[in-house]
């Protein structure tokens, strides 16, 4: 996840995983968490734990959060391989 690492700085932690792995969950997440960021979210916390990816941050709005956790719903509709809090502030 040395992307999500250059995007995010020191949130972004990493346990060893298979590189398919890793690559796909770039591949899957990354498009959205970089929306977010654009969007104004301070991403606070982007780790992996075990096999599923959390994402912890602060986003402008309600509107922005409910945006971003619609993504995640559409990408993970089972919600088992994300744990995600945003919250709302500033």
């Amino acid at each position: 996840m040395d992307l999500l690492h250059r995007l995010f700085g020191s949130g972004a932690h990493t346990v060893p995983h298979d590189e398919d792995f890793l690559a796909r969950l770039e591949r899957k997440y990354q498009p959205l968490l970089g929306r977010a960021v654009a969007l104004g979210t301070r991403l606070d916390t982007v780790r992996l734990e075990g096999e599923r990816l959390v994402v912890e941050g602060i986003a402008p709005s309600a509107a922005v959060r409910d945006a971003i956790l619609r993504g995640i719903e559409a990408l993970d509709p089972n919600r088992c391989e994300t744990s995600v809090r945003i919250r709302v502030g500033n």
